[in-house]
C-alpha cells in the first residue's frame, strides 16, 4: 500500500505542476476567462487522487499489478497534456475527450482487481466491502464515464461547429464553469462514498480481509 500511495503522489504531483504553471500565467496576466478551466483541472486531479487512494486502502494487495501502476503514469501524462492547455479551449476539449476515453478503458481493466480481491476474502465484512466497491466501480463504467465522454465530446463538436459563438464570442467560459461544477459534484460524491465505506474498511482489515 505504501508503494501505491507513493506512486499516486508522484504522478499527481507531476500533473499538477503543469496546472500550477498554467494558473500562474492566467493570474499574473489578469485573464479571467481560463479560470474555470484551472478550477476544473484542480477538481479533476483531486477526484483521481481520491479514487486512487481508495483503491490503495481497499483492493490493492501484494504482489502489485504492474500494468495497473503503469496506468497511473499514462493518466498523469494525459492530465499534464490537458492542464497545459487551460487557456486554450479549442485544445482543452479534444484532449479532455481523449483523456476520458482512456480513463474509461482504465476503469474496465480494473475489474480484474476486484476479481482478484474476492479470491482472498477472509470474512463477511470484507465481502460486503468488495460488493460496495464493485457496485460503485460499475456505476462509473456504465454511467459516469460515458456521460463525461458524451458531454466533453459534445462540447468539442460545438466549439468547432460554432467557433464564432463559443471561441470568438467567449461562450466557452460557460462550458468551463459547467465542467468545474460537474467535477466538483463528482468529487463530493467520492467523498461521501469514502465516508460510507470507511468503517467497513477498518472492520475488513481487522478480520484479515
Amino acid at each position: 500500500m505504501g508503494f501505491e500511495l507513493t506512486v499516486i503522489s508522484i504522478v499527481q504531483g507531476m500533473a499538477l505542476s503543469f496546472l500550477v504553471e498554467g494558473a500562474r500565467s492566467v493570474f499574473v496576466e489578469g485573464r479571467l476567462a481560463p479560470t474555470p478551466y484551472v478550477l476544473a483541472g484542480f477538481l479533476l486531479a483531486c477526484s483521481l487522487w481520491a479514487r486512487a487512494v481508495l483503491h490503495a486502502f481497499t483492493v490493492i494487495r501484494w504482489p502489485l499489478d504492474l500494468g495497473h501502476n503503469f496506468l497511473y503514469f499514462v493518466a498523469a501524462l494525459l492530465e499534464a497534456a490537458l492542464f497545459s492547455q487551460a487557456g486554450r479551449p479549442e485544445r482543452w476539449y479534444p484532449i479532455g475527450t481523449v483523456m476520458l476515453l482512456a480513463f474509461w478503458g482504465t476503469f474496465v481493466r480494473e475489474r480484474r482487481i476486484y476479481q482478484a480481491r474476492r479470491r482472498d476474502l477472509a470474512g463477511p465484512v470484507g465481502a460486503a466491502l468488495v460488493d460496495a466497491l464493485e457496485q460503485e466501480h460499475e456505476l462509473n463504467i456504465r454511467l459516469w464515464m460515458p456521460a463525461l465522454v458524451v458531454v466533453w465530446g459534445a462540447m468539442t463538436a460545438l466549439l468547432f461547429a460554432k467557433p464564432d459563438v463559443f471561441l470568438t464570442g467567449g461562450w466557452h467560459v460557460a462550458f468551463g464553469a459547467l465542467q468545474a461544477l460537474g467535477l466538483g459534484g463528482y468529487l463530493a460524491y467520492m467523498v461521501r462514498f469514502y465516508r460510507r465505506v470507511i468503517d467497513r474498511v477498518v472492520e475488513a482489515r481487522s478480520e484479515g480481509g
